[in-house]
């Protein structure tokens, strides 16, 4: 299957809002219909030079229906392939007749954002929660796609049950991803903070099962492997990217929110941007890469967020702060060897390691006798009817009795977990 080029177009960076954790800047830049047809030919050259086709194309902002070109900027990427079109909007401008134009233009869906409680999110984004439902309503009864991304932050990072259970059955999709700080006032989450959001979305799909999959995501380099099954590493990572992200004054990034301008477009082509960028060649190299993310084996398919550990250690070549492929390294190797899969173990060994400290939390725990009759039902299963042959299998598939105990333990706390 070919692969598919992204496409990122702010329109313009004039918005109609000023919230608390937003990366844009206000100019009053907007790109004219000539530019933009200027921008589109050199995008659909470097596809052409990548062997690529057309994918998404997303328009952002600033505000994009602030543009008056949005609806005929639309249609142009439409009319030259490009398979789904969305929009980046705070639903502000969203009346019944732009979300019909928009719709027969041939954009799919729409991102309006939901940041937390009503008064968080008024908080963040300028006392706009009434204005993001009615949106959102209108979107949906035009046959849009809708959908919310909350960027995680030390302001809303304990109120993700809350942004799910406000978003659920209003949206299609709700999405958490880690804010990213950059010339405004919100840090970055800690370890501990970002941990505390892990456990609570992984609660959420424990307690809630089919129903959240596919509703839930995480947009992260870190997760998106493991929550979506999506395989990409960090932009900055690759030789020639497959996203392209473009300001209303030509300007080209890598990553938005890393907030670094990596060239010009209206100055050169992406191709000589993409190999003359000192920056970029330096972020390539994964022995220029520092802490654990330069030792760790996933740096290549993975490669950590680089505009995060600039944020938090000042150094686009410094580890990921958030990383825990190594706390998570030795409960993968255990559940593989039970099952021997990869891509299951993974999640699970997510699972068992949050399923313990919300357990704790709850003061749920597992009796001896419990654990006997789950052993008991596992031997069964597997067809070991005595001591002997269990010990044989186990030190077959490289696991002692304390493993192997403590591996059942961790099913029976899930199972409790979902009552």
């Amino acid at each position: 299957m070919a692969r598919q080029l992204s496409f990122q177009i702010h329109l313009t960076d004039d918005c109609n809002l000023g919230c608390l954790h937003c990366y844009g800047k206000k100019g009053g830049m907007y790109l004219g219909s000539d530019e933009f047809d200027y921008i589109l030919d050199n995008v659909l050259d470097y596809m052409t030079s990548l062997g690529a086709v057309p994918g998404k194309v997303v328009f952002c902002g600033g505000e994009p229906t602030l543009s008056p070109i949005l609806v005929e900027s639309i249609s142009k990427c439409v009319n030259v392939g490009f398979r789904r079109v969305s929009i980046l909007s705070n639903g502000l401008l969203i009346t019944n007749e732009l979300a019909g134009n928009l719709v027969r233009a041939g954009c799919e869906e729409i991102q309006i954002c939901l940041e937390g409680t009503r008064d968080t999110h008024n908080e963040i984004r300028n006392g706009t929660w009434n204005a993001v439902l009615k949106a959102w309503d209108i979107c949906r009864s035009n046959g849009m796609m809708v959908k919310s991304q909350t960027s995680v932050n030390p302001l809303n990072y304990r109120e993700i049950e809350e942004i799910i259970r406000n978003c659920r059955g209003r949206v299609h999709r709700t999405m958490f991803l880690r804010h990213i700080p950059h010339q405004n006032g919100l840090a970055a989450l800690t370890r501990s903070q970002w941990t505390e959001v892990l456990e609570r979305l992984i609660h959420c799909y424990m307690n809630y099962g089919k129903r959240y999959e596919g509703f839930v995501l995480i947009r992260d380099i870190l997760w998106s492997r493991l929550f979506c099954d999506i395989p990409y590493n960090c932009g900055f990572r690759q030789e020639k990217p497959l996203g392209v992200i473009i300001e209303s004054n030509g300007d080209v990034h890598i990553c938005r929110r890393a907030g670094v301008v990596v060239g010009n477009i209206f100055a050169m082509g992406l191709d000589e941007i993409y190999r003359e960028n000192s920056l970029l060649q330096q972020c390539r190299k994964g022995e220029n890469l520092g802490g654990r993310c330069g030792t760790c084996s996933r740096s290549a398919s993975c490669g950590g967020c680089r505009g995060m550990a600039l944020a938090v250690n000042g150094d686009f070549c410094a580890e990921d702060p958030h990383c825990m492929a190594e706390e998570l390294h030795e409960p993968v190797g255990e559940h593989s060897r039970l099952n021997g899969d990869f891509i299951p173990a993974l999640w699970e060994a997510v699972n068992d390691r949050f399923v313990a400290r919300i357990a704790e939390k709850k003061g749920i725990g597992i009796s001896a006798e419990e654990l006997q009759q789950a052993a008991d039902a596992f031997r069964m299963a597997h067809g070991l009817y005595g001591s002997e042959e269990t010990a044989t299998w186990l030190k077959a598939n490289g696991m002692t009795i304390a493993e192997f105990e403590a591996y059942l333990e961790k099913i029976l706390l899930r199972q409790k977990m979902r009552c």
